[in-house]
């Protein structure tokens, strides 16, 4: 990862050079190797890089200023062949080692804006075109690069980092109130162009933006596919194809000679795992593993150890059980809705230390949901339904989830709807920003969509929900430079595994224990995936006592988007998970105000603060709660 921001004035103005470096200098969190900046003629783009690869000088290609085109810009492309050979179609001249830089610049030369359609893989980046006075932005497809913009009448500012932003003098603090109301519902936003601030807005995934002689328009150049389903004349064409797109999608991650692993217990990353030690690319990968040995009962440092072992990689395991609820709480650039966070983000400090790539499996348990065999009737002809469901039970030996009373109790009432925004959040914010519906439409277990066998895999994976997740594991909030790297979302790998049929590959994810085999140790790829047996947050409040967890004060800047009467005690939710999470929103959000400086007269150019930062609201916290 590296950080980048560009600023242009559509009327031509100088750009403000002294203001450009403070904000390039505002990102040496997220590329602490090199800082560059370049104005002229209206226009200033600044670089903070992050050497990843054996080969610096491919890190520092995605800075670049030359007479015809500026780029700067977090990326790292998939599919290189495919887009080399889109590119000499159009009659552009490229060499088959370019750096990604090198690759963005020609794909622009060769197909203009439209050059985002071509391009896979993670990337946010800024292209100015001098000639043309043409601005691009282009965030990747599921949002795993940030990129934030403001604009005030002809110019626009872009950066990956909020915090680089709110140095611009005609940003103000001003909160955006929809934000904030969506965030006390859910826990984030559910706006996907939304900041925390009423004048940056986030580009959202799968779109571009254009700012043009001060013209700016965007546009949604991707949506997540509906591919057609797969149906191959034998199982192990499956599985060799799903071992294909894993080892395509891990390769093209594997830059540098050393990679951590955020690993579990469960299959996803370890399927990881095993397709890095069948890499023709020799790396040195350890293990980073969150475990729990007391306070609920855990199996991930068994399995976890016993994929490390077979594979022949070292694993550091994090103990959550002394974990305290907003403890070690720091400053983060936007609220974040997670009351250990701060605990796990230690690991980052580890982790970057061994490497400055990590791998994660987020993504797999998503995309190998598969269906009630009752959904698939009026879905699938009865005749295929009947062939799938004993091929599934005499020859693989699975039994598929029927879901015949769910199926019948949902089309006799209709689809569970999904839940109410809270009692406390201000009635006049639910009508003004529907939030009822909005928070009805996020929750609610099953609802259309438009995958025709596989509707449930195909909404959660491309729900809101996953944008702020990989969000949280971006630099801007674990202040280390380490790039979280996403297998399962590659666009390959996504594609084929929503192509496939529900029965019986996607039963119990059956397909990827299979493809496994020989590779990882039965005990693993054995292992049913089991519910957690115990609220977290729930055990640790009940562990240390926490009656009097309900009088942690909530800040005055909150009333105006909650009402403290209405807020129940946390001792009463106990029992109830989700109520308990949501509960804690104004927490999260109090303490985000506090650490921003709102109302406590602080710089609005505060910069990121590391982990090791100590908090006085984070002990005090910490210590009503324990």
């Amino acid at each position: 990862m590296s950080g980048f921001v560009v600023s242009v004035n559509g009327d031509g103005a100088p750009v403000d050079t002294a203001l450009l470096r403070r904000m390039t200098e505002a990102l040496i969190h997220r590329g602490p190797d090199a800082l560059r900046s370049h104005a002229s003629r209206g226009a200033g783009i600044g670089h903070a890089l992050n050497v990843v690869s054996t080969d610096a000088s491919r890190d520092a290609a995605q800075f670049c200023v030359r007479d015809e085109l500026w780029l700067s810009g977090d990326f790292r492309l998939d599919d290189r062949e495919a887009l080399i050979s889109a590119i000499r179609n159009r009659r552009e001249s490229v060499a088959n080692d370019s750096s990604d830089g090198a690759l963005l610049l020609a794909a622009y030369r060769a197909f203009g804006k439209d050059c985002v359609q071509h391009l896979r893989g993670d990337f946010a980046f800024a292209l100015w075109d001098p000639k043309k006075k043409r601005l691009l932005l282009a965030r990747d497809q599921f949002g795993i690069k940030p990129l934030f913009y403001a604009c005030r009448n002809a110019t626009l500012s872009a950066c990956s980092s909020v915090d680089a932003l709110r140095m611009l003098p005609f940003v103000s603090d001003e909160l955006d109130d929809q934000a904030m109301a969506e965030f006390l519902c859910s826990g984030l936003f559910m706006s996907p162009d939304a900041s925390a601030y009423a004048g940056i807005r986030r580009l959202p995934p799968g779109h571009a933006l254009i700012f043009d002689n001060g013209v700016l328009r965007s546009w949604r150049y991707w949506s997540l596919p509906v591919p057609d389903e797969i149906h191959y004349r034998n199982a192990a064409q499956y599985l060799e194809h799903f071992r294909e797109v894993m080892q395509r999608s891990i390769d093209d991650r594997l830059i540098g000679d050393s990679v951590g692993l955020h690993l579990s217990g469960g299959m996803d990353s370890a399927v990881i795992a095993a397709t890095v030690k069948n890499s023709a690319k020799q790396v040195r990968m350890r293990g980073y593993t969150v475990v729990f040995d007391h306070l609920i009962p855990d199996q991930e440092r068994r399995f976890a150890s016993a994929t490390a072992e077979h594979l022949g990689f070292p694993v550091e395991f994090m103990s959550a059980d002394g974990f305290l609820p907003y403890a070690r709480w720091s400053r983060t650039p936007e609220p974040i809705h997670d009351p250990f966070y701060f605990n796990q983000r230690a690991q980052y400090r580890d982790l970057v230390t061994h490497s400055r790539v990590a791998l994660s499996g987020h993504g797999g348990d998503e995309l190998m949901l598969g269906s009630y065999v009752a959904d698939l009737f009026g879905r699938l002809p009865s005749t295929r339904i009947a062939k799938d469901l004993i091929s599934c039970l005499l020859f693989h030996r699975l039994r598929p989830p029927f879901g015949i009373r769910t199926v019948m109790r949902r089309r006799r009432r209709g689809p569970t709807p999904g839940r109410l925004p809270p009692e406390w959040i201000r009635r006049e914010l639910v009508q003004r920003f529907d939030l009822a519906s909005r928070v009805a439409e996020l929750t609610a277990d099953w609802a259309p969509s438009e995958h025709p066998v596989r509707p449930q895999a195909f909404r959660q994976f491309s729900s809101p929900i996953w944008p702020a997740i990989l969000e949280q594991e971006d630099a801007n909030f674990t202040g280390f430079p380490v790039q979280v790297r996403y297998p399962f979302f590659d666009l390959r790998v996504v594609e084929f595994l929503l192509a496939l049929p529900p029965l019986p590959w996607c039963v119990n994810k059956h397909l990827s224990r299979q493809a496994m085999a020989n590779l990882l140790p039965e005990a693993v790829r054995k292992r049913r995936k089991a519910p957690v047996s115990e609220d977290v947050l729930a055990a640790h409040l009940r562990a240390r006592s926490s009656r009097q967890a309900h009088a942690v004060s909530i800040p005055p800047a909150l009333n105006c988007y909650i009402d403290n009467d209405e807020l129940p005690p946390m001792e009463r939710l106990l029992n109830s998970a989700d109520r308990l999470w949501l509960r804690m929103a104004p927490i999260s959000l109090g303490l985000w105000l506090e650490h921003n400086g709102f109302g406590t007269g602080k710089s609005r150019d505060t910069t990121h603060e590391t982990a090791a930062t100590p908090q006085q609201t984070g002990s005090a916290l910490e210590a009503t709660l324990s």
